[in-house]
C-alpha cells in the first residue's frame, strides 16, 4: 500500500498518531529542493473520488480535519459524486466540522 492509501486508511480508522506521522512528511518535504523528495499527495482521492478529507469530514473529527488543512488539503475537492468534505460534514449533522470547513473557505454555493 503506498502512502496516500496509508493516509486514507489512518484517517477512515480515526488514528491521529499516524495522520501527523503522515502529514509532518509532507510538511519536511515541502522545505527540500524540489525533486528531491517523493511528497505524499494529501489530495490523493481513492476509486469512489473520496479524498482524506472526505473521510475526515464523514467521521466528524475535528483534529483530522485540522491536520489535513494545515498540510494544505484542497478544502472544496469534489469526490466522484460531485461531493464535497462540507457535504459530507452536514449530512452527518455534524457542526463542528461544519463550522471548521467553513472557517477554512469551504464554498458554501457549490
Amino acid at each position: 500500500m503506498g502512502r496516500e492509501q496509508d493516509l486514507i486508511l489512518a484517517v477512515k480508522n480515526g488514528d491521529v498518531t499516524c495522520v501527523q506521522k503522515l502529514v509532518a512528511k509532507v510538511k519536511a518535504a515541502k522545505t527540500k529542493l524540489l525533486g528531491s523528495t517523493k511528497r505524499l499527495n494529501i489530495n490523493y482521492q481513492d476509486a469512489d473520488g473520496f479524498s482524506a478529507l472526505h473521510h475526515a469530514a464523514l467521521g466528524g473529527s475535528l483534529e483530522l480535519i485540522a491536520l489535513l488543512l494545515e498540510a494544505q488539503a484542497t478544502v472544496d475537492i469534489k469526490d466522484s459524486n460531485g461531493m464535497r468534505p462540507l457535504h459530507y460534514a452536514a449530512w452527518q449533522g455534524r457542526l463542528e466540522p461544519v463550522r471548521l470547513l467553513l472557517r477554512a473557505s469551504a464554498a458554501v454555493n457549490a
